[in-house]
């Protein structure tokens, strides 16, 4: 698999994932992480900025929104290794899932 650089902003300002997830990084960052299904890839956000869990909707660092679809859930295949290749750029040792902690205090 491949991984590149997202499109600008300006061009895609709007995503929908499924098989979502929070992860949090040691600084205390927060990504979306999943399924892109209009491109059948894996995705990983910029820093999350703003979180509404009830209507699951994100606003990243970026400027983007992300649409939350469907249940939370791990996708492994494509956003997993997306994440992973994340976090090796970004020299991220660890992570914590955070998905159900939101989802429980929403």
């Amino acid at each position: 698999m491949s991984v590149w650089a997202a499109r600008p902003v300006a061009e895609v300002p709007e995503i929908v994932l499924q098989a979502w997830r929070i992860l949090e990084t040691p600084a205390g960052d927060r990504h979306l992480v999943g399924f892109r299904p209009d491109r059948g890839t894996g995705r990983v956000s910029s820093a999350i900025v703003s979180l509404d869990m009830h209507a699951r909707v994100g606003i990243t660092r970026s400027g983007r929104r992300y649409l939350l679809e469907g249940p939370p859930g791990a996708a492994v295949e494509h956003g997993d290794y997306v994440w992973s290749t994340w976090c090796r750029v970004n020299r991220v040792s660890c992570y914590c899932d955070v998905t159900n902690d939101l989802l429980l205090n929403s």
